[in-house]
């Protein structure tokens, strides 16, 4: 089951609304590790992903931006382990957002380290992943950038593309009908 929640991302000293996905949650003791705990300001809260070949977790920041760096922080969770561990950004969601170029490797020695990037390094969607059979946990996720896109972009309409019509606001307020052109649709990025 793919996860779904709305979520904060530092993006040049402002407060982002972002929507974070992960491949599966972890669910123990009456508690859902779901992907929004891992922006959600507190370190000793993760996002826990099941035990599951080529775990990963995906922000849309909801524009396009020049990520500058992007930083991890853990509260000691014993399970941690980020060997092979991959960032990928870029424009796309085709295959949870790893069909975006690779943009940095993680290990376990740097995992807790700042990830500065070059200019160059933009996108929509941040994906992280990790190889093979198991967890991904991330407790707290930095990341830092300047909005490059207008948060408005146009896209090419489809049969099923009713939800193109609407504003994505903040969890729990209604949506927004934006104005439909007979081309083109006009959507919330």
């Amino acid at each position: 089951m793919i996860d779904s929640s709305s979520s904060q991302a530092l993006i040049s000293g402002e407060s982002l609304r972002g929507e974070t996905r992960q491949s599966s949650n972890y669910y123990s003791t009456g508690t859902l590790y779901s992907s929004h705990r891992a922006m959600d300001g507190d370190r000793s809260t993760c996002a826990h992903t099941m035990k599951l070949l080529n775990s990963w977790w995906r922000i849309d920041l909801l524009g396009v931006y020049d990520i500058s760096s992007i930083t991890f922080s853990y509260s000691g969770h014993p399970h941690v382990d980020m060997t092979d561990g991959r960032i990928h950004v870029g424009n796309s969601r085709k295959n949870n957002g790893t069909a975006n170029p690779l943009v940095k490797n993680i290990s376990n020695e740097n995992y807790m380290s700042l990830h500065s990037f070059d200019s160059g390094v933009s996108g929509r969607y941040i994906t992280i992943t990790v190889p093979g059979t198991r967890f991904l946990i991330l407790c707290e996720v930095n990341i830092t950038g300047t909005v490059k896109g207008n948060r408005l972009m146009m896209k090419k309409p489809t049969k099923q593309c009713w939800k193109c019509l609407f504003i994505r606001l903040p969890h729990g307020q209604p949506p927004v009908l934006l104005v439909r052109l007979p081309k083109y649709k006009y959507i919330a990025s």
